[in-house]
């Protein structure tokens, strides 16, 4: 699910004038869920998918400040 709503934001956000605050927000929401979940697995893919989800959530927050 984290995959999709960043990738449906990557296709929004290219659209000029289009207001994604709430959008933004929303993947936040997601993204630190799944990197939450993700860390508590040893597997490197888990690792791997946390630290990504984790820098998704860091570009969210720096676009809406």
């Amino acid at each position: 699910m984290c995959a999709e709503v960043c990738n449906a934001l990557a296709n929004v956000a290219v659209i000029e004038g289009a207001n994604i605050t709430d959008f933004v927000k929303y993947c936040i929401t997601i993204c630190q869920e799944c990197a939450d979940e993700c860390k508590k697995h040893e597997h490197k893919h888990c690792q791997d998918c946390a630290t990504a989800c984790e820098t998704c959530v860091e570009a969210c927050n720096s676009y809406l400040a």
